[in-house]
C-alpha cells in the first residue's frame, strides 16, 4: 500500500493535515469503523474548518472564505448536515 500523507495550504507555506479523518496517520489506510459516506467526509471537514475559524463563518479568515463558497451556502450545508455553527468566543489570554 502506497504511503500518503495530506497537507493543506496556508500563508506560510503547507501543513501536514490534522483533521480528525487523518488522525496523524501517515498512510491512507482505513480503520474499522471509518466512513467514506461522502456526508460523513464532509461534515468532519466542516467541523475542523469551523473549529479553525472558532466558528466564524463570513468575512476575512471567516470558514466561508477558506473553503472559497459563499456564506449563505456554508450555512445551508452546515444546517442540512446538522452541524451547529454559532461563533465562540476566543481563549482569553491568561497573561493579561
Amino acid at each position: 500500500m502506497r504511503k500518503t500523507s495530506l497537507y493543506y495550504r496556508t500563508q506560510g507555506g503547507a501543513e501536514r493535515c490534522t483533521r480528525p479523518c487523518c488522525r496523524g496517520r501517515d498512510d491512507a489506510s482505513l480503520e474499522a469503523g471509518d466512513s467514506l459516506a461522502l456526508d460523513d467526509v464532509i461534515r468532519a471537514h466542516l467541523v475542523w474548518v469551523l473549529d479553525l475559524t472558532n466558528g466564524k463563518i463570513s468575512g476575512p479568515e471567516g470558514a466561508a472564505e477558506l473553503l472559497r463558497v459563499n456564506a449563505s451556502t456554508l450555512r445551508s450545508k452546515l444546517a442540512r448536515l446538522g452541524v451547529p455553527y454559532r461563533r465562540r468566543p476566543r481563549a482569553t489570554d491568561p497573561m493579561e
